[in-house]
């Protein structure tokens, strides 16, 4: 046997559609849609309830009959057939994938994409599926715009032939949802409860009463979802229901992993040296060393004070004496609202204080997005050339907490209803991400100059 005869071509679709038979399973038109597609690399964005478990199921059965009806050729080369289901609820998950390492896959099934970290694809399960040429399907609820958005729309990219995305919201599912939701009407009363005007709005709508859920609901939207509608913030409705890459729920760096972004990188003394700092006392003093590459498109965070309770006088102190502003230091970006204690420091550690102010904490945190992902964007995500833009050194161990555990408010209880996106995030574990923020906006200026892509249609594909 040769290798080309354990690639693992696509299932015919009459064996899908015999598969169906078999297990009485009747897929609704998108599911079909998906599962008989012929492109390698399938990203699946759905709501909650959407179908994606009975998708990926039903993409796994027939390559059952197919490792059955290979078995003893397979035997006789000493080789199998070997499917994953990656999910982030396997705890111990890591450690399987280093045991897999070397094993070839014919595919792989990604659970909740959004949930796991990219290294996972990257680093562990990419490379085992060059032997086989195996396939991969990322199916799951939009969390933010992290790695699995970035994938996403690897599929709606015409060049990337090899990859193919959908996306569509909880109500496209007719066997739970029948009727699914007239759009026009949900978008009004989006723009309603939005804008605090759900009392004027209700009143003109005819309600419908279901016994099944024991409530009323606008004529034209199912009952369940009209409940979770109003049960629901409005931005985790957008994202749990509607399936929507919106950014105001969860953690505000999501695309940071500490498999790809921490490493033991040491002073290069061919980068650009600087400092940045966010001011406190009861809350932390937070300073960094970071370095940048002489073309700017890498940041390296090379070492951290962090401490409370202490005066500017006693962390200048600090600073000098663990030799976090060396003489290399170019300049440090401080906190434009407390200029006496800039100067203090900048006088004692004689380095320059940046004195161009800061812009809006959106335009600092886009910064970070930005530095977060992996570059060059046209490599595959495996590609050993593709980087982080930002890496930050092990031993600074609060930035690396801070990166992972700044989050956006939970804006679920009912006080809330009507309310817009909490663009803002909490003012907690932010301290090591303000004073880099302040420094990449100082750096490269405002990151809005490009206006950013709006939101894709209910349901989008990225060909027929």
């Amino acid at each position: 046997m040769t290798a080309t005869m354990w690639r693992t071509p696509p299932i015919p679709i009459p064996i899908h559609k015999m598969t169906w038979d078999k297990t009485n399973w009747q897929p609704y038109p998108l599911q079909r849609e998906v599962i008989t597609s012929r492109v390698r690399n399938k990203v699946v964005a759905f709501g909650r309830r959407a179908g994606k478990s009975q998708t990926g199921g039903h993409l796994l059965v027939p390559e059952a009959y197919r490792a059955w009806y290979e078995l003893d050729d397979l035997k006789r080369e000493g080789k199998r057939r070997e499917y994953w289901i990656v999910g982030p609820e396997y705890s111990d998950s890591e450690k399987e994938f280093r045991v897999l390492v070397g094993e070839g896959l014919s595919g792989a099934i990604f659970s909740e994409a959004a949930k796991l970290k990219p290294s996972v694809w990257i680093k562990y399960l990419r490379p085992t599926l060059a032997d086989f040429t195996g396939w991969t399907a990322f199916l799951s609820t939009p969390e933010g715009k992290n790695w699995f958005y970035d994938l996403y729309m690897a599929g709606l990219d015409p060049q990337r032939t090899d990859w193919q995305s959908w996306r569509a919201p909880a109500w496209v599912n007719p066997h739970l949802f029948p009727g699914g939701v007239d759009e026009e009407l949900l978008s009004r009363l989006t723009e309603a409860r939005r804008y605090g005007r759900m009392d004027r709005l209700i009143p003109t709508l005819k309600m419908l009463f279901s016994a099944t859920h024991g409530a009323a609901a606008p004529t034209g939207i199912h009952p369940e979802i009209w409940a979770l509608f109003l049960d629901m913030s409005m931005e985790m409705f957008n994202q749990e229901e509607a399936a929507q890459f919106t950014e105001y729920v969860g953690r505000v760096l999501k695309d940071f992993d500490e498999e790809l972004h921490v490493n033991d990188h040491d002073f290069n003394a061919a980068w650009a040296t600087y400092a940045a700092v966010d001011y406190g006392f009861t809350n932390p003093f937070a300073w960094l060393l970071v370095q940048v590459s002489p073309d700017r498109k890498r940041i390296h965070i090379l070492d951290e004070y962090y401490k409370t309770g202490v005066t500017t006088e006693e962390a200048i102190r600090d600073i000098r004496s663990r030799g976090l502003c060396p003489a290399q230091t170019r300049m440090f970006y401080p906190d434009p609202a407390e200029p006496d204690r800039t100067r203090a420091i900048s006088e004692a550690l004689q380095v320059p204080a940046y004195r161009g102010g800061s812009i809006p904490l959106q335009g600092r945190i886009e910064w970070m997005r930005r530095f977060l992902k992996m570059t060059p964007e046209h490599l595959d995500l495996g590609h050993p050339e593709r980087k982080p833009g930002l890496t930050i050194s092990r031993k600074c161990v609060n930035t690396i907490r801070e990166f992972n555990e700044w989050r956006y408010p939970d804006s679920q209880k009912a006080g809330d209803r009507g309310r817009a996106a909490p663009e803002e995030p909490m003012s907690k574990d932010n301290h090591c991400p303000e004073a880099l923020g302040r420094l990449l906006s100082g750096l490269f200026g405002n990151p809005f100059r490009v206006p950013a892509q709006s939101n894709r249609t209910t349901v989008t594909s990225r060909r027929k």
